[in-house]
C-alpha cells in the first residue's frame, strides 16, 4: 500500500466576462430611437436664438441657495443655547450683589433724607424750638430773653 502525502492540485477556473458584458451590440432599429431622443448641435445652436416669451422665473441657482443656507444658519444660530464659561457666570452673580447693595444704599439714603425732612419741616413749624411747642395764648417763657455773652476773660 502507498501513500502519498501530495495535495491534489486544484482545477482552475477561468473566470472571464463575455465580451458583451463590457461591449453593447444594438439592433438598426434600438439606433434609430437613439438619434431620435439625441439632441445634436445644430439643435441647441438653434434653440439658442429663440425668444422664450412665457412669464416664467429664470433663477440664479448660486445666489438663491445662498440665501436658503444664510437663512438656515440664522435659524440654528436662534435654536442654540450658549452656555457661559465659569467665569462669566461668576461676573454675573458678583454684579447682580452689587446692583442689590447698591439698591440697598439708595433706599437707606432716601430714608434719612426723608427724616431729615421730616425734621425740618417740623423745626419750621415750631420756629426752631422742637422741644418747646408754643400754643395760643401762651406767653414765651421770661428766660429766653438774648442776654449779652459772658467774656471768657476778666475785664476790669
Amino acid at each position: 500500500m502507498k501513500v502519498s502525502l501530495r495535495e491534489q492540485s486544484e482545477e482552475r477556473v477561468i473566470n472571464e466576462r463575455p465580451e458583451s458584458f463590457y461591449f453593447a451590440k444594438y439592433t438598426d432599429k434600438q439606433r434609430e430611437q437613439f438619434q431620435q431622443c439625441a439632441v445634436s448641435s445644430d439643435d441647441i445652436y438653434q434653440q439658442m436664438y429663440i425668444v422664450d416669451t412665457r412669464p416664467w422665473k429664470c433663477l440664479n441657482l448660486n445666489e438663491y441657495n445662498a440665501k436658503i443656507e444664510s437663512e438656515i444658519a440664522r435659524q440654528k444660530a436662534k435654536c442654540r443655547k450658549n452656555r457661559p464659561g465659569k467665569k462669566k457666570r461668576q461676573l454675573k452673580i458678583v454684579c447682580r450683589q452689587r446692583k442689590l447693595e447698591k439698591a440697598k444704599m439708595k433706599k437707606l439714603e432716601e430714608e434719612k433724607l426723608k427724616k431729615l425732612m421730616k425734621k425740618q419741616k417740623f423745626q419750621q413749624k415750631f420756629n426752631g424750638k422742637p422741644n418747646q411747642r408754643q400754643g395760643k395764648g401762651r406767653k414765651p417763657m421770661a428766660g429766653n430773653k438774648k442776654q449779652p455773652p459772658k467774656p471768657k476773660y476778666r475785664t476790669e
